[in-house]
């Protein structure tokens, strides 16, 4: 049998693929429309 290496699933990986800045740009609304907010 395999010994415990890990702690968990794959959640434990996150961080590693570091993102080059792919921030986007802020949409803000024009003239004409408006913000709407979204209830589940």
């Amino acid at each position: 049998m395999p010994k415990n290496k890990g702690k968990g699933g794959k959640n434990r990986r996150r961080g590693k693929n570091e993102n080059e800045n792919m921030k986007r740009e802020l949409i803000l609304k024009d003239d004409g429309q408006s913000y709407a907010q979204v209830t589940r």
